[in-house]
């Protein structure tokens, strides 16, 4: 058994330009499993592998100047950046 959850973000002010639809289709899962689903995934997007096999931490706040996402390191595999995440959060933390 299969359930669908759809989600329509309406235009709400001028700036807006378009409607977005999002169909999201998880085989047995429950709605609560769909969004800790979601926010995994946008928590995994801070380390990216690179096309050289390393991987890179990005910041999860974008740069006002640039509008991208500052890079915190580039490490040989995937343990050591998320051992350097959870340094970066401990030291923006701990007072």
């Amino acid at each position: 058994m299969s359930k669908n959850t759809s989600t329509t973000i309406e235009p709400g002010s001028s700036d807006c330009v378009a409607t977005v639809t999002l169909v999201i289709t998880v085989p047995n899962a429950s709605a609560s499993e769909v969004v800790a689903t979601k926010m995994l995934r946008s928590e995994a997007g801070m380390i990216r592998k690179l096309k050289s096999g390393s991987y890179r931490l990005y910041s999860r706040k974008q740069d006002p100047k640039t509008g991208r996402r500052r890079n915190l390191g580039t490490f040989q595999t995937r343990a050591a950046a998320e051992k350097h995440e959870h340094a970066v959060q401990y030291f923006k933390r701990a007072r």
